[in-house]
Order: structure tokens, then sequence, then C-alpha cells
């Protein structure tokens, strides 16, 4: 008995902690983000967009808790449409050479509203740019 019981409380453990949920995944949009690593020298980026997930805790919706590669309706960047890039399973965009996050924007279409770059959510990390995107207008 004591074997059964602590595979049952696995799986409720398991189960309960998937993001399908309704508990979990919350209604609130909290936006994308857009991350790539720097090129090299005279190659455009390859941009993947990830769907930024909420977590209902006590109560209240926090964004954050988990970020889900997606492929998006349209992207562009100042206006000019990316090229969509598949790579085994992987979507990315193809943004132009010399791209800048932090002065050029990141704008998307995905599930029939828009998301643009997130000036305050432009973060280098090494080689690498995370940069958030959020609803437009806003909630």
């Amino acid at each position: 008995m004591k074997l059964g019981f602590s595979v049952f409380s696995l799986a409720v453990v398991l189960f309960t902690s998937c993001s399908y949920l309704p508990l979990q995944s919350g209604s609130k949009d909290c936006g994308f983000t857009a991350s790539f690593t720097l090129p090299k020298q005279g190659e455009g980026p390859l941009i993947l967009f990830s769907r930024v997930l909420a977590e209902e805790l006590n109560g209240q919706t926090n964004c954050g808790f988990a970020s889900v590669p997606t492929k998006v309706d349209k992207a562009s960047v100042d206006g000019k449409e990316l090229r969509v890039v598949t790579i085994g399973e992987d979507v990315v965009y193809a943004a132009p050479a010399g791209f800048d996050p932090t002065t050029q924007a990141i704008s998307i279409e995905a599930d029939g509203r828009s998301y643009f770059t997130n000036q305050n959510e432009v973060r280098r990390d090494g080689n690498r740019y995370l940069i958030g995107l959020r609803s437009f207008p806003p909630k």
C-alpha cells in the first residue's frame, strides 16, 4: 500500500505541474520573447520567438512560468518582414545583417494580436540577446 500511495503522490505532482492545465496556464497575456546569438560578421541573426506562459499561485497570475518556442504569423524588423527558416523542428526568423535590438524594433503578429519590442526588456548576456515583446495596444 505504501508503494501505491507513493506512485499516486508522484503522479499527482507531475499531473498538476503541467502547464496545459487551466490552473497553471492562466488567461493573462504575458507576451513573447525573442532571442538570438550574435552571428558572424556580415550575417544576420536567426531569431527564435517564444510565448511566455503564466502560472497561477495563491490566486495571483504571474508571468514567466515558462517560455515555449512558437511559430508566429508574421515577424518584422523596422517594418521589413523577416524570412522564415526551418532548422530541423525549430522555426526561426532571419533578421538583416547589422540588426541591433537596442535601436531597431521587432514586431510580430500571433493569434490575431500584435507585439512589439519592449525597450526596457532588451538584455545582452555575452553573445546572446533576450528581448521582451509586449502586446499592442497594451491591455
